[in-house]
């Protein structure tokens, strides 16, 4: 029987299987409530941009009508579509993380009713910004999105990494009464996640040349230990105002580990050391601009026991404490390359660069020995090391008759291959363009000029005493 009713329907009024199913036959009265949304829920939590919205089909329903807004108010209206019906799902166009505000409605609801839902999405990164003016910096309902940034880091950090999101994108907070403001925070670096400064509030990717102060007190700003994933501190402006402190203590950590396009340090800071390496840590160090302190004993880099860090086209500069260092690595072995490396302005020694029984790669790098009492573009202690198409300049050692000395190369007990480079031994009371004692050097290709500037001044293109060269 209903069969028969079925095909008398078709054969006698034309209806077609649209009109059937929508209620436009049979009398089927149009449901004028909106449909129901099943996806995504109410201030559910997305954490890829692959949203599908699905909803219920309505009776009588030949499209439905759905508006996508990034506020609560409706006001701002991203997407628009029209779905026809019987289709009762869509694809969002979405190509950012951020808050999403739905209204869903079919042509059949009733004007101004709609079925709405909210929901958050996450593209893999969270965001932070606390304003110039806010002392308190709390991260307290906010979501980690550009309409609701964190106002911390490590806030950001702690929401991040247990959802899969890897990345944080930190805005500067500007300055206040002309003072720049920072964040004034601590961290244990997590394996796995990168931190971007620079950005403005707007998070533009092509304007990321807003200075983004980090201020740590006390101990390290930043610690690090067993990194072996890609880690990222990128962007930032990083200073302690702790005596004698690390501004950045690593252990432990590859190459993995990059810290990259940031100002760390400052010459007048109480920090000791800009970045710390020990226990094999090498961390891939590029693109910064890299201070010792005031401290004695003051370095840009240290380098100890068995870290080899890449160093690679950074400005880095010893501080005023004595002596100072731009790097000092002992018993470790890098490649440093492509860096403009000072030593800095100690009152009785400054190195550009002071090894230790290490065997490394100095390649390609502007060398200047600073301004100390006695100053050193390279100082090599009982190591074997490649030191190839550099300038190199002692410094200036005091500058004039009652100062110290400057060594372009100071060569101890250690025996090192220096092809291809520019070497001049500064304005030292002595100054040598290289100095060789007890050790074998391969010294070819090289210009080479003992340096003194005043009448006077011993000038030395090269000293052995003793020492074999070839």
């Amino acid at each position: 029987m209903i069969f028969a009713v079925v095909i008398s329907l078709f054969s006698c009024g034309g209806t077609s299987t649209d009109e059937l199913l929508n209620g436009e036959s049979l009398n089927v009265i149009k449901d004028s409530t909106p449909p129901t949304i099943i996806s995504p829920y109410e201030s559910e939590v997305r954490t890829n941009l692959n949203v599908k919205l699905i909803w219920t089909a309505k009776a009588g329903a030949k499209s439905y009508l759905i508006g996508v807004y990034t506020d609560s108010e409706f006001t701002n209206e991203l997407l628009s579509y029209t779905v026809d019906a019987p289709e009762t799902f869509k694809n969002l166009d979405l190509t950012k993380g951020n808050s999403y505000y739905i209204r869903l409605r079919a042509d059949t609801t009733e004007q101004g009713v709609y079925a709405e839902t909210n929901f958050s999405v996450y593209d893999g990164k969270v965001y932070v910004y606390c304003a110039a003016n806010d002392d308190n910096c709390d991260d307290e309902a906010r979501t980690g999105l550009p309409s609701s940034p964190f106002e911390t880091i490590n806030g950001a950090i702690a929401f991040a990494r247990p959802k899969g999101i890897d990345k944080v994108l930190v805005a500067s907070r500007g300055e206040l009464s002309g003072e720049l403001k920072a964040y004034e925070e601590k961290f244990v670096i997590k394996d796995g996640m990168k931190l971007y400064g620079g950005y403005n509030q707007s998070y533009d990717e092509t304007s990321r040349d807003n200075e983004t102060l980090i201020w740590g007190s006390s101990t390290f700003v930043f610690y690090g230990n067993g990194i072996s994933s890609k880690t990222i501190i990128d962007g930032f402006t990083i200073k302690n105002d702790g005596h004698d402190q690390d501004i950045i203590k690593l252990e432990n950590c590859t190459e993995n580990l990059v810290i990259n396009n940031c100002v760390i340090g400052a010459t007048d800071s109480p920090a000791k050391n800009a970045i710390h390496n020990v226990t094999a840590s090498s961390p891939t160090i590029s693109n910064n601009t890299i201070y010792g302190g005031n401290r004695d004993d003051n370095c840009g880099i240290l380098n100890k026991d068995g870290s080899s860090p890449p160093i690679l086209n950074n400005k880095i500069y010893g501080g005023s404490g004595t002596p100072s260092y731009g790097i000092m690595s002992i018993n470790s072995d890098q490649e440093i390359s492509g860096n403009e490396i000072h030593g800095g302005s100690g009152t009785d020694y400054s190195y550009a660069i002071h090894f230790t029984e290490c065997t490394s790669r100095v390649l390609n790098n502007e060398i200047h020995g600073g301004s100390g009492g006695n100053s050193y573009g390279m100082y090599n202690f009982q190591g074997s090391n490649e030191i190839n198409n550099n300038e190199i300049y002692g410094g200036s050692g005091g500058s004039g008759v009652s100062g110290g000395n400057s060594y372009g190369l100071n060569n101890f007990q250690s025996s090192n291959e220096i092809n291809n480079n520019e070497i001049n031994g500064g304005s030292g009371n002595s100054s040598y363009g290289i100095y060789n004692s007890t050790g074998e050097q391969i010294i070819s290709n090289n210009t080479i000029d003992g340096g003194g500037i005043e009448e006077g001044l011993n000038s030395y293109g090269i000293c052995n005493s003793p020492s074999i060269t070839k």
